[in-house]
Formats: structure tokens, sequence, C-alpha cells
């Protein structure tokens, strides 16, 4: 009997699932009271009064097709929540598409704008499915790393190649918790645009930051000449993950395009939940669970003042979004670090390698209060017996 995996297409044999799906998946498999460090949602129900917003909104909807692109009056109140954040020339409906997920919304800005052999760029460490979705659209993933004191743009000269096509930017970033601020984030899309390089930024997490200078605001300009396209979602900021609801705001050539794609790949997002997420903004409800979520993850991220010196050493607070990247002793390997952590301390974390960042554990301050910090003591713990080689096989 044949091999079916040799019928498989060639772009879909190396594939594996995700690392962060690998990790829950590990640690659903140890079983037992497990301490979260590796959670990718908030863990904070939705208060009564929103809920009965939601529930008001989807009340009203009919179960048939909706538009492939979204509700206008949602595409509508999604510009107009951009106005927040893009100064200058206001965009509309038709700079707006609604996708079932960021995920969804990057993947097709990855196939409406890689073709095969081009170069991508992904400012590193980086989330784990942006290289796999590059890959599979037939492009190159090339890590943008900076050295030493290089900034962002110098590191962007230094390494973007001449098929080099699209840049990709998460900021509040997934793993570091890293931001990009302002005038940086300008400067690498100056570059980017006298290189005829197109940015995507992934700003899933732009509401969850904690000081007033990281608030990202950005001309709209960019967007309407078609430098740059911007991801957003409600999963992260919204704590509303299993609804599936991310969007693009992008040149309305290129909008007009991704709805057409959409026709042929998922017909729209979920219609009773883009009636669920109309009903927040245009309550203003939204801006009650952002603030919450926001609120969760500083109380949370509170809890690393009781930690040792030496561990708040190797975990620096993120500046935004609810992730840190962990040092771990040199020579140590993550992913044995990462098993090593659940069964000796039941503390779940994710390997570092899985983001293009050897030697480190991405930490979540995204759980419930008294997860985080009994995972924190665990973690801190384990730190311990590293650094006093107490035998834990670790060691690359």
């Amino acid at each position: 009997m044949s091999n079916f995996a040799e019928r498989f297409a060639t772009r879909v044999r190396p594939l594996k699932a995700s690392g962060t799906a690998l990790a829950r998946q590990a640690s659903s498999n140890a079983g037992g009271r497990k301490f979260d460090l590796a959670s990718g949602q908030l863990a904070l129900a939705i208060d009564a009064e929103s809920q009965q917003v939601i529930d008001a909104a989807i009340a009203k909807v009919a179960y048939s097709y909706g538009p492939a692109g979204g509700f206008a009056r949602l595409r509508d109140a999604l510009a107009q929540r951009a106005e927040g954040f893009l100064d200058g020339q206001a965009l509309d409906g038709t700079n707006v598409l609604v996708a079932p997920g960021a995920k969804n919304a990057l993947f097709g800005l990855c196939i409406a704008l890689v073709d095969a052999g081009d170069e991508v760029l992904i400012a590193s460490p980086y989330w784990t499915t942006f290289a796999e979705q590059v890959r599979l659209c037939g492009g190159t993933p090339t890590a943008l790393e900076r050295v030493g004191d290089e900034s962002w743009t110098q590191a962007l000269r230094r390494t973007a190649g001449p098929r080099a096509r699209v840049l990709i930017v998460n900021t509040p970033c997934n793993p570091t918790g890293e931001v990009i601020e302002a005038a940086l984030l300008a400067d690498m899309v100056d570059f980017c645009a006298q290189a005829g390089i197109h940015v995507v930024l992934d700003l899933s997490y732009r509401e969850l930051v904690f000081a007033d200078r990281d608030r990202l605001t950005l001309p709209a300009d960019l967007v309407h000449a078609g430098h740059v396209s911007i991801v957003e979602s409600f999963s992260k900021n919204a704590r509303l993950p299993g609804w599936r609801i991310g969007h693009v705001l992008g040149n309305a050539t290129l909008v007009a395009k991704l709805e057409a794609l959409a026709t042929h790949m998922n017909s729209g997002a979920s219609v009773l939940c883009q009636a669920g997420v109309l009903g927040l903004l245009e309550t203003g409800a939204i801006n009650r669970l952002v603030a919450s979520s926001r609120g969760h993850v500083e109380a949370n991220l509170a809890l690393t003042r009781h930690l040792d010196e030496a561990t708040r050493a190797v975990l620096p607070p993120p500046r935004g979004g609810f992730f840190s990247l962990l040092r771990l002793p040199a020579g140590t390997d993550c992913v044995q670090a990462q098993k090593a952590l659940l069964q000796r301390h039941d503390v779940m974390t994710t390997a570092g390698q899985h983001f293009n960042a050897p030697g480190m554990l991405r930490v979540s301050f995204g759980a419930a209060r008294d997860d985080v910090a009994a995972g924190l003591a665990g973690l801190e713990r384990f730190l311990q017996e590293l650094r006093a080689d107490e035998g834990v096989a670790v060691h690359g």
C-alpha cells in the first residue's frame, strides 16, 4: 500500500501544528492541575452589561449569508474607530475588510501580496504563524534581527534583499511585549516605501499598552497610498477569541481584491459574531471590555514585583500585550526546559524556538491571577534549580 503522505502537496509536507498549539497539547496530555503561563487569551469573563448588548444584537440577525467583506455598518464603524490612531484623511468602509479572525486576515494579505520566490521580512522574534503563512504562499521568510545597538531601520537596510516585497511587524509584539514607538515605526515605513516593500502591521494588541508614550499614532495617508496595511482583532483587546473576528485596514483597491478572495476562501466572517461586535462598537461597550482587559493584565504584571531579583532580571515586563520572553541560562535547551518546568512544577510555558527565540521561554500573563501567581512562583523555583544545576537535564 502506498504512503498516503506522498500525495500531499509539497507546500504542506513539512507543515506541523503551530508551536502554541503544540504547547497546549503537551499541557493537556500531562493531566492534573497546571498553572498556565502559556495562555494566548485572557481569563476574564464578559461583564453582564456587555453580555446584554451582545445578546440583543445577535437576536436581530437573520441566519443567512452576509457580505464576504463584512456588514457595511460594521466596516464603517471600524473605519471610524481607526480615527483614534490614524491621523489625517479618514478611512471609510471601502478601506475595511472584516475577516474570520486576524490569522485569516493575515493569510489573505499573504496570498494577495506574496508571489513564489518573494522575500518577506519578519521583525524577530515573531509569532509562530507568520513564517508558515509566507511559506504556504511560496515566499521566503527572512527574520529581521537587530545586531547590537542597531535600530530597526538600520537592520532593514542591512537585511532587505532585491526580492524583498513585504515587511511584517507585530507591535506590541507577541512574544516579547516590545512596543515600536511611532517615530521609529514611521522611519521603517519610510524606508520600505522607497524600497517598494509593503508593510503589514499586526496591531492585535494595540490597545493593551500601559504608558502614554506607547500609544500608537500613524498618518492615514500611509494606508490610502498602499504603503501600509493594518490587521487588528477582537481576540486580545476585547477578549473575544472564539468569535474569530478580525479586520484589515488598507488601500481601497487592495481591500476590494481581498473581498474578492474572501468570496472563494471563506464567504466572510460569522454574521452572529459580526452583529455582536457591531453592537459593542455602537453602544461603546467595547471600550469597557478593553479597559477591563488592560486592568487584568496590569494586575497580573504587578505580581512580578514579588519575584527575586535574579528572576526579574531575565523576565522583562511587557510594554504592551501580555507576553514576555524569559531568558534562560546559557546553554539551556528551551524545549527541554519547557518540558522540565511542566513536569517538575506544573507550570505551562511555550518554548522560544517557536518564535525564532532559542534559549528562551514565552511567558503569558493572561491567565487568572491565582494561576499566574502560582505559575511565577514555580518558574522562580525552576530558575533557582537551573542556577544551582540541581540535576535538571535541560542543556542542549
